[in-house]
C-alpha cells in the first residue's frame, strides 16, 4: 500500500484502527543502508495503539497473539493468523523479530540454515493473500528491501518506518510528551 514514518503513523492510529491487512514496523531511512536504525520506543508506542484500537479490552485473551520469531514455527503463526476470530470483529497477530525472515527462501531446504529460510516461504505464502479479518503486526530491528519479505509486505500492507531520532528530535519529542501531561 506505501510507506509512512512511525510520527505520522501513530497520530493516525486512532482516525484509521487498521489500514492495512499486514503492518510491517522497520528501522527509517538513512543516508547509507547500512547506518539505518531503529527506534523500538516509537514502535512500541504505535503497537499499543494498534492493539487498543483494533482488541476489546475484555477479548484480548480470545483476539490477540503474540510470538517471537526465533522461538515459533512459521506455520502455527500462520495457523493464528488464519484462525476466524472468536466473538471480536478482527483477530490481531504480533510477531516480534521479525527480521529473521528477512532472507529469499532457498529452492530446497538441506541444512538447517535453508530449513530457517524456508520457513520464510510459508509467511511469503499468506503475506500473499492475507484474512481479511487479522491485522498481522511484524517487527523487524533489521530489513533488507531488496528481499521478498519485505516487497511482499509492501506490497500487501503498510511499512511503518521506525528511524531513530535525532538528538533535537528526541529533545522536541520529550517536550511535546510532557506537555500532554501538562507537565
Amino acid at each position: 500500500v506505501k510507506t509512512v514514518d512511525v510520527r505520522e503513523f501513530i497520530s493516525t492510529i486512532r482516525r484509521q484502527p487498521a489500514p492495512a491487512p499486514v503492518i510491517l514496523f522497520c528501522p527509517g531511512k538513512a543516508p547509507r543502508a547500512r547506518d539505518a536504525t531503529f527506534e523500538p520506543f516509537l514502535a512500541e508506542r504505535a503497537i499499543d495503539g494498534l492493539v487498543a484500537a483494533n482488541v476489546d479490552p475484555s477479548l484480548r485473551d480470545l483476539a490477540y497473539s503474540v510470538f517471537y520469531a526465533d522461538e515459533a514455527k512459521t506455520g502455527d503463526i500462520v495457523l493464528d493468523a488464519r484462525t476466524v476470530p472468536f466473538l471480536a470483529e478482527r483477530r490481531v497477530v504480533l510477531v516480534r523479530g521479525a527480521e529473521r525472515y528477512n532472507s529469499d527462501p532457498p529452492k530446497r531446504a538441506n541444512s538447517e540454515r535453508d530449513k530457517s529460510e524456508a520457513s520464510t516461504s510459508v509467511l511469503l505464502n499468506y503475506l500473499n493473500s492475507p484474512s481479511d479479518q487479522t491485522l498481522l503486526i511484524l517487527v523487524a530491528s533489521q530489513i533488507d528491501k531488496r528481499l521478498k519479505f519485505y516487497k511482499a509486505c509492501e506490497k500487501t500492507g503498510l511499512v511503518v518506518e521506525c528511524p531513530l531520532l535525532s538528538p533535537g528530535e528526541a529533545i522536541q519529542w520529550a517536550i511535546a510528551e510532557a506537555k500532554k501531561k501538562d507537565k
